[in-house]
């Protein structure tokens, strides 16, 4: 008689810390971290993978293990009870190393927008507000003098961090940076600064009309990417690691042009580097089904979840997974294709209208070519040339990429590329859309 006891796979979009908590099934990508905070030397780092492939899960997990007690400074045993079982924990020397060592400024700009700059830069402020009261110990730390210490006071006062003026613009543009000085300074520990949904305020500038303007406030923003201001007495940096998520590359005027030497990596990407790292692998996807005695539904999971190809991995959609197993319909059919009201439809109305053979190809289950453009320059539909909508198809997991036709990626500019449907559950949603019209 089979005992084993069957874990509930998650039910909604939730952080690392709340599925560990919950007790529900945990698909172990600890060993990652090792990676990523102790290989891996690079500043700054940009991941984009489509929706729903994990990047905000994976994001929380890093903050959950760095993160330091504001307490009890250097003790982990947070970490020992919420990454029990997990297999990073038998890589000790790791673990004593980096475990609940450090600070962290996690930020999501999801909320980063606005119909007016204005009020984009409003939404960005309250979420830099937001996120500096959860450092409230810093107003009577002893290793801060005054002057931090009312620096500090301005990022936690609502009345005036809400205000439109150049003094206050100031604080909010150097809040990253003055938060990691001063949590640096208390702690004498390196921050690590993860951001994700990096992309959002890009998208909805370009559709509203204020770009340019927010071009100037995020290079502002994230002016010390380039170079991290140092403890004037150790010239050790107060920055160890900044870590970027999203789903698009944003280069004409945006994080690209602020940012030296930044480290991308994508669904293009033609190594094979951390193209395990988000969604789930076919490894995965089958102990997953056997945990839960469902061995039988491997070919329906792999015909409508899989399908995608990262490098040389077969991956799929962790919450296509998860909602198929569950019976649900599509996540994808209700998702916006950009972070802006823009959606799926619209794209493929578009493409009906001026690319119908290539649409019909696809459909028919042909791979197509179209001439890749990573770095998507954020306009409206009418602006948009046919390549560049199916690249951000491709970049939003509605295609994949088929790499036995696909040659090579030469910078991810101007390159063709053949692509096709990934599965059924894509393919539904571009036959629900398609309405062919006369050209």
């Amino acid at each position: 008689m089979n005992t084993k006891q069957i874990l509930p796979l998650p039910q909604e979009k939730t952080d690392f810390a709340q599925l560990k908590a919950s007790g529900r099934y945990f698909v172990d990508k600890t060993l990652d971290l090792k990676t990523i905070i102790d290989i891996d030397k690079t500043k700054v780092m940009l991941f984009t993978r489509p929706s729903g492939f994990g990047k905000t899960m994976f994001l929380s997990m890093i903050d959950s293990f760095l993160r330091v007690d504001s307490v009890n400074s250097g003790n982990s045993s947070f970490q020992q009870k919420l990454f029990k079982g997990t297999k990073i924990l038998k890589d000790k020397n790791f673990c004593d190393k980096y475990m609940g060592q450090h600070p962290v400024i996690f930020l999501n700009f999801k909320a980063f927008k606005g119909e007016t700059i204005d009020e984009a830069y409003l939404n960005l402020a309250q979420i830099i507000l937001n996120k500096a009261k959860e450092y409230n110990f810093l107003k009577d730390s002893p290793f801060l003098d005054e002057d931090d210490k009312r620096s500090f006071e301005k990022l936690t006062d609502k009345n005036f961090l809400l205000r439109l003026d150049d003094l206050t613009r100031s604080y909010v543009t150097s809040s990253i940076i003055d938060l990691s000085r001063l949590l640096y300074k208390h702690y004498k520990k390196q921050v690590y600064v993860l951001i994700d949904d990096y992309d959002v305020p890009f998208a909805v500038s370009k559709e509203k009309g204020y770009h340019d303007d927010l071009v100037l406030l995020i290079s502002s923003l994230y002016d010390f990417f380039k170079t991290t201001p140092q403890d004037p007495k150790t010239s050790e940096p107060y920055v160890n690691r900044i870590i970027l998520t999203g789903c698009f590359k944003e280069a004409q005027n945006g994080v690209a042009d602020t940012v030296n030497n930044i480290y991308d990596n994508s669904i293009t990407q033609n190594t094979g580097h951390y193209s395990e790292v988000f969604g789930f692998t076919s490894e995965e996807i089958n102990q997953l089904l056997k945990d839960c005695g469902l061995e039988v539904i491997a070919s329906k999971v792999k015909a409508h979840c899989g399908g995608y190809t990262f490098y040389d991995k077969e991956m799929y959609c962790p919450e296509s997974v998860v909602n198929f197993i569950d019976g649900n319909n599509s996540p994808f059919s209700q998702r916006p294709i950009l972070h802006s009201n823009s959606d799926l439809s619209e794209f493929i109305g578009y493409l009906a209208h001026h690319d119908e053979q290539r649409l019909q190809n696809l459909v028919d289950g042909k791979s197509i070519s179209f001439y890749l453009s990573e770095y998507i320059l954020f306009v409206n539909v009418s602006f948009r040339t046919s390549d560049l909508i199916w690249s951000i198809l491709l970049q939003k997991g509605y295609l994949a990429i088929d790499w036995d036709k696909t040659d090579s990626i030469d910078g991810g500019y101007n390159c063709r590329i053949y692509a096709r449907l990934p599965n059924l559950e894509m393919k539904k949603c571009f036959t629900d859309n398609i309405k062919f019209e006369p050209l």
